[in-house]
C-alpha cells in the first residue's frame, strides 16, 4: 500500500504521442510517483458510437509507458472533467435542448454509461488485481452540489468492471464517508496559505477515516484570450508553490496532485471557451518540454515527502503568518518552518528566508547514527542523508553514535559539523552498523540532485539516465558539474564522491525562415434553412468556421449575436464583433463568418446545452432599448433536501434543468426587495413586465452574470446559462403585444441572510423584423 501518492497531472490528450515518453521521464526525475489523466470523453467519442483510441488517443499506450517508467496512474474518466476542455468533455452530439447534464436523466445517463464502460473496460487493464500500476479512480469533477444517487450509479459501473482501487470525487463535499473518498482542489492566490490550510483541516475532520487528498494543488494557472499572458491571474512565484507543497506535507496529505505538472497545447478546437491554444499553464514542465524553476522548488520536497509519509502530527504553532509544524515518527521530528512573511524568521540556528520554507530533522535516524541539522533535509538515501541551505549559511549538525573518519569543506568539533553551506560538503562517520555519508549542498545543487541508481548532486539542467558507467545529461551553456559516489573525475576521498566537470561554450542559434506557403480555402455547402441553425442542431459536431449568407431587401439597420467571434461582409464593408454585431447592412448579399472559441468548461455551464454558430436571426430596424429597473423578488426554500448526517440526493441539473422552470408556479407573493433567509439552497426569482404595442421581436441584454441563471419569457424558457465572460450577454425573444412577463431564476447555495440579484444590470431592444432564408457553409481547405 502507497503511503504517499505524490502526483503530477499530464494530458495525453495535450502533449503529441511522440513526446510522452519525454514528459513522463521528466515527472519521474522530479521524484513523483504517479502520473494524473484525463480521459476526455469527446475526444474519443467525436460521433455517436464510434470511438477512436489510435494514435495520440492511444490510451492504454500511455498507460503502459507510464508504468514502464514506475509510475502509478490516477485516471479521471468524467463522464465530466471541466480541465478548460471543451465542453468539459461533454460530446458536441449531446448537445439536446432537452438534456439534463450530469445526472440519471434519460437524455443524458445512457450515453455516459456507455462512455464509461468502454473507457474503464481499457483501464481496468492497469488495475492492481491484474498486475496493473492503476492506484486511483475519479468519477464525476467538481460536483459541488451533491446527488450522490447519481454517484453511486457512476460507482457500480467501476466496480462491475473489475476497478479494485480507491474512488475518488473532487470537491463534493456531501460524497464523504460514503463509498468515494472526496478531495480537494485548491488554488489560492500566491501568498493566501490560510485557504489551503482551513481546506484540508476541514477535509480531516469531515472525513476522519482518511488523511487528506488534493486532487488539484496549484501548478500554474490557465490562459485567457481575454487576458495576458502567462495566465489570466498573473505569473506564480516558484518559491509560492514550493510553499504550497510544503504545507500539504505539514498537514500530513498522503495524496498531493501538482495540476498542471505539464500543461501542453489545446490543438485544433480542443479548447474550451475563450481559452488560449497554448496550455503552457506555467508549469513545472513548460509547454514546449523545457523545465522551470517551478520544476526545481517541486523537486526539493519530493524527497521529503517520502520521509514524512508515516509520520504524525505532534504540534501545530501559529504566529500571524509564522507557522511552525513538528511531525513524528518515534523519537525523530520533521520541524516545519513556514515564513509567510517579508522578513526573514531567524530562531534556533534555524534561518528562514522571507516567503519560503524550511524542513529540518531532529534525531533522524540514519541506521545507528542520530542526526540534528539546522539546515533542510533533501533526502536520506541507504547510508547517505544529504541537507542543503543557501550559499553562505551556517552549518549546525549534531550526531550521536559514531566517529569522523574524514570531512571535506567543513570543521568537526565535540561532534558538531560545522561551517558555511557550499557547492557541496560533509563528513564520513563511522558507525556501529558501518560508514554513513553525511553531506551538505548549496540550494541550487540541491535542487538539481537526480536520484537514479545514487544520487547525483549536481547544477546540470536534466539527467535522463544513470548507471555505473555512464550518466545520460542535458547540459547547458556554462560550466557544469556533478558530484557521484564513484571514482571518477576528480576524486573526493574525504566524501567518497568524484567531481565531474564539464564547460559547454554553445554559439547563439541562427533562424532563418525560407518560405511561406499559403493554403486555398473554400466553402463547402451545407444547406439551406429558414432560420439559422446552430452546427450542433444539424450534425456538424466539430468546431470549425461556418459561414451564414442571406439576403438583406434593402439597406437596413441590423443586429446579430453569434458565438463568438463574427466577421460580417456587405457590400464594401467588412466589420466584425464578438457576441454581438449592429450597424447598417447594405442591400444584397450578406455572409456572416463566424468561429466559435467552443464551449464552456465551467461546472455551472455543464449542465446546459451550451450551441455555438449564429445564435439569433439578423434583426433589422431597432425601434428602441430600454433598461429593466422595476423588479420583484420572491424565494423558496429547498433547504430540506440537505440533512446531517445524510449524503445529498439533491440533483444541480435537475435544479437548472427542471426544477426552476417547474417551480415557479409554486411562487404566490412577489416582494419588492429580497427577502432575507437562511438555507442551504434556494431559489431566487426576479420579475418584472415588457409593454409592447405590438409583437415583436426583442434582444434581452444581461450584463455580469454570475451564476447560471434561467430567463423565462411568458411562462417559456429563452434562455438558460451562465452568461459571456466579460461580454454582455445578448438572448433573442419575442414579444406578445400588450403586458409580458420577464422572470430570472438562479440557485444559491449556503445562504446566509440577504441574496444580491445574479448580474449586474438588464436591459431589452425591440426590433420591427428579422430576415429569414439562410445558406450555410463550412470552410474547406
Amino acid at each position: 500500500m502507497l503511503l504517499m501518492i505524490l502526483s503530477g497531472e499530464i494530458h495525453y490528450a495535450r502533449v503529441p504521442r511522440s513526446l510522452w515518453r519525454d514528459r513522463l521521464l521528466k515527472l519521474v526525475r522530479a521524484g513523483f510517483n504517479t502520473v494524473s489523466t484525463y480521459f476526455f470523453w469527446n475526444f474519443h467519442e467525436i460521433s455517436p458510437g464510434v470511438f477512436d483510441f489510435s494514435g495520440d488517443k492511444d490510451v492504454d499506450e500511455f498507460l503502459s509507458l507510464a508504468s514502464s517508467l514506475g509510475l502509478n496512474i490516477i485516471a479521471r474518466v468524467g463522464p465530466y472533467a471541466c480541465a478548460e476542455w471543451d465542453n468539459g468533455g461533454h460530446p458536441d452530439w449531446l448537445l439536446r435542448d432537452n438534456l439534463v447534464a450530469r445526472s440519471l436523466d434519460k437524455s443524458y445517463f445512457p450515453y455516459a454509461e456507455k462512455w464509461l464502460r468502454i473507457i474503464l473496460s481499457k483501464i481496468s487493464a492497469h488495475d492492481p488485481s491484474r498486475g496493473g500500476r492503476l492506484v486511483g479512480l475519479q468519477l464525476e469533477n467538481e460536483y459541488f452540489w451533491g446527488d450522490m444517487p447519481y454517484h453511486i450509479e457512476l460507482a457500480k459501473i467501476a466496480r462491475g468492471l473489475g476497478v479494485t482501487v480507491d474512488l475518488y470525487t473532487n470537491a463534493n463535499r456531501y460524497a464523504r464517508n460514503t463509498l468515494f473518498i472526496d478531495s480537494v482542489d485548491l488554488y489560492p492566490d500566491p501568498w493566501r496559505l490560510d485557504d489551503v490550510i482551513n481546506a484540508l483541516k476541514d477535509l480531516s475532520e469531515t472525513q476522519p477515516r482518511y488523511r487528506p487528498k488534493i486532487m488539484e494543488y496549484e501548478g500554474g494557472w490557465f490562459s485567457k484570450i481575454t487576458k495576458p499572458l502567462p495566465t489570466e491571474r498573473g505569473s506564480f512565484p516558484s518559491k509560492w508553490s514550493r510553499m504550497l507543497l510544503a504545507t500539504a506535507l505539514a498537514y500530513g496529505a498522503d495524496l498531493i496532485n501538482i495540476y498542471m505538472f505539464h500543461g501542453g497545447t489545446n490543438f485544433g478546437y480542443w479548447a474550451a471557451r475563450w481559452m488560449t491554444t497554448t496550455y503552457d499553464y506555467e508549469a513545472a514542465i513548460r509547454e514546449w518540454g523545457e523545465l522551470s524553476d517551478r520544476y526545481y522548488k517541486f523537486k526539493s520536497l519530493t524527497q521529503l515527502a517520502y520521509l514524512v509519509s508515516d509520520t504524525d502530527l505532534v504540534s501545530e504553532e501559529r504566529m500571524g503568518n509564522r507557522i511552525r509544524i513538528i511531525r513524528g515518527r518515534g523519537d525523530t521530528k520533521f520541524i516545519f518552518y513556514i515564513n509567510n512573511t517579508d522578513e526573514p524568521w531567524i530562531e534556533g540556528g534555524v534561518k528562514v528566508p522571507a516567503r519560503d520554507v524550511r524542513v529540518v530533522a531532529q534525531d533522524l535516524r540514519l541506521g545507528s547514527l542520530e542526526i540534528t541539522s539546522n539546515l533542510d533535509i533533501l533526502a536520506v538515501r541507504g547510508d547517505t542523508v544529504i541537507f542543503y541551505g543557501d550559499a553562505g549559511d551556517e552549518i549546525n549538525i549534531v550526531f550521536r553514535g559514531g566517529v569522523v573518519r574524514s570531512c571535506y569543506g567543513v570543521s568537526v568539533d565535540n561532534n558538531v559539523i560545522s561551517g558555511l553551506v557550499n557547492e557541496v560538503s560533509g563528513c564520513l562517520i563511522e558507525a556501529r552498523d558501518g560508514v554513513k555519508r553525511v553531506l551538505i549542498a548549496d540550494r541550487v545543487f540541491a535542487e538539481r540532485t537526480w536520484f537514479i541508481d545514487y544520487p547525483i548532486i549536481s547544477n546540470i539542467y536534466f539527467v535522463e539516465d544513470a548507471d555505473s558507467s555512464r550518466i545520460i545529461a542535458h547540459l547547458r551553456e556554462g560550466r557544469n558539474i556533478i558530484y557521484v559516489p564513484l571514482r571518477t573525475g576528480e576524486y573526493i576521498p574525504e566524501l567518497g564522491l568524484g567531481r565531474i566537470v564539464v564547460d559547454i561554450d554553445a554559439p547563439e542559434p541562427v533562424f532563418e525562415i525560407l518560405g511561406i506557403e499559403k493554403e486555398d480555402l473554400g466553402l463547402t455547402e451545407i444547406g439551406f434553412y429558414k432560420d439559422p441553425p446552430k452546427p450542433e442542431d444539424i450534425g456538424l459536431y466539430q468546431h470549425d468556421i461556418y459561414v451564414y449568407e442571406t439576403e438583406i431587401p434593402r439597406r437596413s439597420y441590423a443586429g446579430l449575436a453569434f458565438h463568438d467571434y463574427g466577421v460580417v461582409f456587405s457590400g464594401d464593408m467588412i466589420s466584425s464583433g464578438i457576441i454581438w454585431w449592429e450597424g447598417y447592412l447594405d442591400q444584397g448579399i450578406v455572409k456572416i463568418f463566424v468561429d466559435s472559441t467552443g464551449h464552456s468548461n465551467d461546472p455551472d455551464w455543464s449542465f446546459v446545452p451550451q450551441k455555438t454558430g449564429l445564435v439569433t436571426p439578423i434583426l433589422i430596424d431597432k425601434i428602441d432599448e430600454k433598461p429593466l429597473l422595476d423588479w420583484e423578488y420572491a424565494v423558496l426554500d429547498l433547504g430540506r433536501r440537505f440533512q446531517p448526517g445524510v449524503a445529498s440526493f439533491n440533483s444541480h441539473s435537475y435544479l437548472i434543468n427542471r426544477d426552476i422552470p417547474y417551480m415557479l408556479r409554486e411562487i404566490r407573493i412577489w416582494d419588492k426587495s429580497i427577502p432575507k433567509i437562511n438555507t442551504q439552497l434556494a431559489i431566487l426569482y426576479m420579475r418584472t413586465k415588457i409593454f409592447s404595442n405590438a409583437r415583436r421581436h426583442a434582444v434581452i441584454k444581461l450584463r455580469d452574470i454570475d451564476r447560471t441563471i434561467v430567463v423565462i419569457l411568458n411562462r417559456s424558457v429563452v434562455y438558460k446559462g451562465k452568461g459571456n465572460d466579460i461580454f454582455d450577454t445578448q438572448i433573442h425573444a419575442e414579444l406578445m403585444e400588450g403586458e409580458n412577463e420577464l422572470v430570472l431564476g438562479a440557485p444559491y447555495y449556503d445562504v446566509r441572510g440577504e441574496l444580491k440579484p445574479p448580474f449586474k444590470e438588464v436591459s431589452y431592444s425591440t426590433w420591427r423584423g428579422i430576415i429569414e432564408g439562410y445558406r450555410i457553409y463550412r470552410i474547406s481547405r
